[in-house]
Protein backbone atom coordinates (compact mmCIF):
# COMPACT_ATOMS: atom_id res chain seq x y z
CA UNK A 1 0.00 0.00 0.00
CA UNK A 2 1.25 3.30 -0.90
CA UNK A 3 2.64 5.98 2.22
CA UNK A 4 2.30 8.09 3.55
CA UNK A 5 -1.56 8.61 3.04
CA UNK A 6 -3.97 11.54 4.19
CA UNK A 7 -5.19 10.57 7.83
CA UNK A 8 -8.84 10.34 8.29
CA UNK A 9 -8.97 14.10 10.09
CA UNK A 10 -6.91 15.67 7.29
CA UNK A 11 -9.73 13.95 4.55
CA UNK A 12 -12.44 15.61 6.63
CA UNK A 13 -10.73 18.98 6.78
CA UNK A 14 -9.95 19.08 3.04
CA UNK A 15 -13.91 18.23 1.74
CA UNK A 16 -14.93 21.20 4.77
CA UNK A 17 -12.97 23.01 2.83
CA UNK A 18 -13.90 21.97 -0.94
CA UNK A 19 -17.41 21.73 -0.52
CA UNK A 20 -17.22 25.58 -0.29
CA UNK A 21 -14.84 26.72 -2.30
CA UNK A 22 -14.31 24.06 -5.18
CA UNK A 23 -17.80 22.54 -5.80
CA UNK A 24 -19.30 25.90 -4.05
CA UNK A 25 -22.02 24.53 -2.10
CA UNK A 26 -23.39 22.48 -5.16
CA UNK A 27 -21.25 19.42 -4.51
CA UNK A 28 -23.65 17.04 -6.68
CA UNK A 29 -24.02 19.13 -10.13
CA UNK A 30 -20.24 20.10 -9.77
CA UNK A 31 -18.89 16.64 -9.15
CA UNK A 32 -21.29 14.56 -11.58
CA UNK A 33 -23.42 16.85 -13.96
CA UNK A 34 -21.08 19.76 -14.93
CA UNK A 35 -19.63 18.31 -18.11
CA UNK A 36 -20.66 15.15 -20.49
CA UNK A 37 -17.39 13.30 -19.06
CA UNK A 38 -18.55 13.83 -15.90
CA UNK A 39 -22.27 12.94 -16.88
CA UNK A 40 -21.20 9.75 -18.61
CA UNK A 41 -18.81 8.91 -15.00
CA UNK A 42 -22.20 9.16 -13.39
CA UNK A 43 -23.87 6.95 -15.41
CA UNK A 44 -21.47 4.22 -15.76
CA UNK A 45 -21.33 4.16 -11.99
CA UNK A 46 -24.93 4.19 -11.43
CA UNK A 47 -25.38 1.46 -14.10
CA UNK A 48 -22.81 -0.87 -12.73
CA UNK A 49 -24.00 -0.63 -9.10
CA UNK A 50 -27.54 -1.10 -9.85
CA UNK A 51 -26.26 -4.41 -12.01
CA UNK A 52 -23.78 -5.94 -9.22
CA UNK A 53 -26.97 -5.31 -6.45
CA UNK A 54 -29.22 -7.46 -8.38
CA UNK A 55 -28.49 -10.37 -6.42
CA UNK A 56 -28.00 -8.87 -2.98
CA UNK A 57 -30.58 -9.28 -0.41
CA UNK A 58 -30.10 -7.05 2.34
CA UNK A 59 -32.99 -5.96 5.22
CA UNK A 60 -30.24 -3.68 6.75
CA UNK A 61 -27.68 -1.46 5.42
CA UNK A 62 -23.95 0.21 6.53
CA UNK A 63 -23.15 2.74 3.85
CA UNK A 64 -19.45 4.52 4.22
CA UNK A 65 -18.61 7.76 2.65
CA UNK A 66 -22.35 8.44 1.30
CA UNK A 67 -21.51 11.96 0.78
CA UNK A 68 -24.51 14.22 -0.73
CA UNK A 69 -26.46 10.70 -0.84
CA UNK A 70 -26.20 10.63 -4.78
CA UNK A 71 -25.57 6.63 -4.62
CA UNK A 72 -27.14 6.08 -1.60
CA UNK A 73 -30.47 6.23 -3.58
CA UNK A 74 -29.19 3.28 -5.95
CA UNK A 75 -28.81 1.34 -2.95
CA UNK A 76 -32.42 2.30 -1.07
CA UNK A 77 -34.30 1.79 -4.82
CA UNK A 78 -33.23 -1.81 -4.32
CA UNK A 79 -34.97 -2.18 -1.27
CA UNK A 80 -36.60 1.13 0.23
CA UNK A 81 -38.16 -0.97 3.25
CA UNK A 82 -34.55 -1.82 4.53
CA UNK A 83 -32.94 0.14 7.62
CA UNK A 84 -30.77 2.22 6.07
CA UNK A 85 -27.13 4.01 8.58
CA UNK A 86 -24.96 6.17 7.04
CA UNK A 87 -21.84 7.54 8.22
CA UNK A 88 -19.69 10.06 6.65
CA UNK A 89 -16.61 12.02 8.61
CA UNK A 90 -18.10 15.37 7.05
CA UNK A 91 -20.67 17.60 8.28
CA UNK A 92 -20.68 19.63 4.88
CA UNK A 93 -21.29 16.43 3.31
CA UNK A 94 -24.18 15.57 5.43
CA UNK A 95 -25.41 19.40 4.58
CA UNK A 96 -25.65 18.39 0.62
CA UNK A 97 -27.43 15.33 1.22
CA UNK A 98 -30.00 17.43 3.12
CA UNK A 99 -30.13 19.40 0.31
CA UNK A 100 -30.29 16.62 -2.04
CA UNK A 101 -32.39 13.96 -0.24
CA UNK A 102 -35.97 14.30 1.28
CA UNK A 103 -36.24 13.13 5.38
CA UNK A 104 -37.04 9.38 5.36
CA UNK A 105 -37.56 7.33 8.30
CA UNK A 106 -35.62 4.37 7.79
CA UNK A 107 -32.38 6.10 6.77
CA UNK A 108 -30.19 7.83 9.23
CA UNK A 109 -26.97 9.43 8.87
CA UNK A 110 -24.23 9.68 11.19
CA UNK A 111 -20.98 12.05 11.53
CA UNK A 112 -17.92 10.32 12.53
CA UNK A 113 -15.22 8.21 11.93
CA UNK A 114 -16.01 4.74 11.34
CA UNK A 115 -12.65 3.66 13.04
CA UNK A 116 -13.98 5.60 16.12
CA UNK A 117 -17.46 5.03 15.91
CA UNK A 118 -19.21 2.65 18.43
CA UNK A 119 -22.07 1.00 16.57
CA UNK A 120 -22.92 -0.49 19.63
CA UNK A 121 -25.29 -4.22 18.75
CA UNK A 122 -25.66 -2.84 15.11
CA UNK A 123 -24.72 -5.31 12.34
CA UNK A 124 -26.23 -5.77 9.03
CA UNK A 125 -26.78 -7.42 5.76
CA UNK A 126 -25.04 -5.54 3.42
CA UNK A 127 -22.22 -2.93 3.69
CA UNK A 128 -21.87 -0.44 0.77
CA UNK A 129 -19.28 2.20 -0.17
CA UNK A 130 -19.05 4.41 -3.15
CA UNK A 131 -15.57 6.35 -3.67
CA UNK A 132 -14.77 6.59 0.25
CA UNK A 133 -12.71 3.04 1.13
CA UNK A 134 -9.39 4.69 -0.77
CA UNK A 135 -9.69 7.87 2.23
CA UNK A 136 -9.25 5.38 4.58
CA UNK A 137 -5.52 5.40 6.62
CA UNK A 138 -5.96 1.91 8.02
CA UNK A 139 -7.42 -0.10 5.01
CA UNK A 140 -6.57 -3.46 7.09
CA UNK A 141 -8.12 -2.34 10.31
CA UNK A 142 -11.51 -0.88 8.04
CA UNK A 143 -11.83 -4.36 6.43
CA UNK A 144 -12.05 -5.93 9.84
CA UNK A 145 -14.32 -3.69 11.05
CA UNK A 146 -16.38 -4.75 8.15
CA UNK A 147 -16.00 -7.91 8.82
CA UNK A 148 -17.43 -7.59 12.27
CA UNK A 149 -20.29 -5.48 11.61
CA UNK A 150 -21.84 -7.51 8.72
CA UNK A 151 -23.95 -10.67 9.19
CA UNK A 152 -23.60 -14.33 8.46
CA UNK A 153 -24.36 -14.48 4.64
CA UNK A 154 -24.20 -10.77 4.66
CA UNK A 155 -22.40 -9.03 1.51
CA UNK A 156 -20.05 -6.22 0.87
CA UNK A 157 -20.37 -3.93 -2.19
CA UNK A 158 -17.64 -1.53 -2.66
CA UNK A 159 -16.47 1.13 -5.49
CA UNK A 160 -13.20 2.33 -5.63
CA UNK A 161 -10.35 3.81 -7.56
CA UNK A 162 -7.86 2.18 -9.14
CA UNK A 163 -4.51 3.51 -8.47
CA UNK A 164 -3.34 1.88 -11.67
CA UNK A 165 -5.38 4.23 -14.34
CA UNK A 166 -3.57 6.50 -16.18
CA UNK A 167 -4.08 9.72 -14.51
CA UNK A 168 -1.11 8.81 -11.72
CA UNK A 169 1.02 9.24 -14.91
CA UNK A 170 -0.04 12.94 -14.59
CA UNK A 171 0.73 13.37 -10.96
CA UNK A 172 -2.58 12.53 -9.45
CA UNK A 173 -1.18 9.77 -7.40
CA UNK A 174 1.31 12.65 -5.32
CA UNK A 175 -1.57 14.01 -4.02
CA UNK A 176 -1.65 12.42 -0.06
CA UNK A 177 -5.83 11.98 -0.57
CA UNK A 178 -5.06 9.96 -3.69
CA UNK A 179 -2.59 7.75 -1.77
CA UNK A 180 -4.68 4.78 -0.18
CA UNK A 181 -6.10 3.92 -3.72
CA UNK A 182 -6.29 -0.54 -3.67
CA UNK A 183 -5.27 -1.77 -6.67
CA UNK A 184 -7.85 -4.92 -7.55
CA UNK A 185 -5.38 -7.45 -6.36
CA UNK A 186 -4.66 -5.63 -2.40
CA UNK A 187 -8.44 -5.78 -2.29
CA UNK A 188 -8.73 -8.81 -3.02
CA UNK A 189 -6.05 -9.80 -0.58
CA UNK A 190 -6.85 -7.85 2.37
CA UNK A 191 -10.81 -8.91 1.67
CA UNK A 192 -9.71 -12.68 1.55
CA UNK A 193 -6.92 -12.45 4.70
CA UNK A 194 -10.02 -10.68 7.10
CA UNK A 195 -12.27 -13.77 6.36
CA UNK A 196 -14.58 -12.59 3.01
CA UNK A 197 -15.07 -14.69 0.46
CA UNK A 198 -16.70 -15.16 -3.65
CA UNK A 199 -14.78 -12.07 -4.02
CA UNK A 200 -15.78 -10.97 -7.68
CA UNK A 201 -14.32 -7.73 -8.85
CA UNK A 202 -15.74 -5.34 -12.22
CA UNK A 203 -14.88 -2.75 -14.02
CA UNK A 204 -17.04 0.93 -13.35
CA UNK A 205 -15.86 3.93 -14.90
CA UNK A 206 -13.73 3.74 -17.85
CA UNK A 207 -11.93 6.14 -19.87
CA UNK A 208 -10.35 6.21 -23.41
CA UNK A 209 -8.40 9.61 -23.51
CA UNK A 210 -7.47 9.74 -26.67
CA UNK A 211 -10.91 8.34 -28.21
CA UNK A 212 -12.57 10.70 -26.42
CA UNK A 213 -10.80 14.31 -27.98
CA UNK A 214 -13.33 12.81 -30.89
CA UNK A 215 -16.25 11.26 -29.20
CA UNK A 216 -17.54 10.04 -25.96
CA UNK A 217 -19.72 7.20 -27.99
CA UNK A 218 -17.13 4.36 -28.35
CA UNK A 219 -16.40 4.41 -24.32
CA UNK A 220 -20.18 4.10 -23.69
CA UNK A 221 -20.28 1.27 -25.94
CA UNK A 222 -17.60 -0.45 -24.39
CA UNK A 223 -18.28 0.06 -20.68
CA UNK A 224 -21.95 -1.79 -21.90
CA UNK A 225 -19.59 -4.18 -23.08
CA UNK A 226 -17.72 -4.55 -19.99
CA UNK A 227 -19.37 -3.40 -16.89
CA UNK A 228 -20.59 -7.16 -16.19
CA UNK A 229 -17.57 -9.26 -17.31
CA UNK A 230 -14.62 -9.83 -14.23
CA UNK A 231 -11.95 -7.15 -14.18
CA UNK A 232 -9.65 -6.96 -17.16
CA UNK A 233 -6.16 -6.39 -16.04
CA UNK A 234 -4.67 -5.56 -18.85
CA UNK A 235 -7.09 -2.85 -19.41
CA UNK A 236 -5.80 -1.04 -16.39
CA UNK A 237 -4.79 1.86 -16.97
CA UNK A 238 -8.21 3.01 -18.84
CA UNK A 239 -10.49 1.99 -15.57
CA UNK A 240 -10.47 4.92 -13.10
CA UNK A 241 -12.87 2.93 -10.84
CA UNK A 242 -14.11 -0.46 -10.17
CA UNK A 243 -16.56 -2.86 -7.72
CA UNK A 244 -16.08 -5.30 -5.70
CA UNK A 245 -18.73 -7.83 -4.62
CA UNK A 246 -17.90 -9.84 -1.63
CA UNK A 247 -19.97 -12.22 0.89
CA UNK A 248 -18.94 -12.82 4.96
Amino acid sequence: MSSPTASNQEIKELYERSIAEKYQNDYEFRRWFLTDRLRLDYFMTRTAIAHHLQGVMFSSCLEFGPGSGIFTATAYRRNPSARFDLIDISEAMKKQFVLEMRPIPNVSYMIGDIMEHDFGDSTYDLFYSVRAVEYVDDQEGFFKKVHGLLNAGGHGVIVTKNPHYGSAERGESTRSQHRGKLGVNQTEQLLAEVGFKNIQIYPVIIRLPIIERLTLRFTEKYFQRAYQKPFNKNMSRFVESYIVIFEK
